[in-house]
């Protein structure tokens, strides 16, 4: 009988709030249960007292008062129970909710290190970035110096790789960073798909061969 409550206050099983609701089904239905019985004794014994004290039997009101008296505190018993375990339910519930609440916590504790971190990386990568495009911009500086005044002029080469960062940026953060004026009104998915989102270094190569600085690198057609 009562076979949840016995397995989870011998620690059988854990006393979460789920498994003590189950247990209270199951005294719920004992205490149903208990409720049928005391009618059903209240039904046979009173009318035995009827007689019994029409008899003046006192040896059998004794009896019946007694089997009355242990279907009442039967039925007391588990109501009794039933309120002691509806706080110990409120009490797992309140504690669930503590380790919930810390649970959550330290997710949040946990995402805000992680993306403190990225944004440390990213510090890192962005003056990783600049030192490199300041040499950059050095060296276009020496190699306009090297080359035509027409092609300075006419600007047929992107000497410092602006459109190209920025396309990089674009389709490597799906339009959050980077000018999309340089995708040259292609889509993120158009302008990668045709071939147009070249390496920097790869755009660098192609550049010093138009101005003639080294042999053209073996290129793949673009789409």
């Amino acid at each position: 009988m009562l076979e949840k409550l016995r397995l989870i206050f011998t620690k059988a099983e854990p006393e979460t709030s789920a498994a003590l609701l189950v247990a209270r089904e199951e005294l719920e239905g004992a205490r149903v249960a208990a409720v049928e019985e005391l009618r059903r004794v209240q039904a046979e014994k009173n009318a035995a007292l009827v007689e019994a004290i029409a008899a003046d039997d006192d040896k059998a009101r004794a009896s019946l008062r007694k089997s009355l008296a242990t279907a009442q505190a039967e039925l007391d018993e588990i109501v009794g129970a039933l309120a002691g375990l509806d706080a110990r339910i409120e009490q797992a519930r309140i504690a669930e909710a503590a380790q919930a609440a810390d649970t959550e916590r330290a997710e949040r504790a946990r995402l805000a290190t992680e993306r403190e971190q990225a944004a440390t990386d990213m510090q890192r990568a962005l003056e990783s970035l600049c030192d490199a495009f300041r040499r950059f911009d050095t060296l276009s500086r020496k190699v306009e110096g090297k080359v035509s005044r027409r092609l300075v002029m006419e600007r047929e080469v992107d000497f410092d790789l602006r459109a190209g960062i920025s396309a990089q940026l674009a389709c490597r953060t799906a339009g959050r960073l980077g000018d999309m004026n340089s995708l040259r009104g292609f889509t993120i998915g158009e302008f990668s798909q045709r071939g147009l989102l070249v390496d920097l270094p790869e755009l660098a190569k192609r550049q010093n061969a138009r101005l003639g600085l080294s042999p053209a690198p073996d290129l793949p057609r673009a789409a």
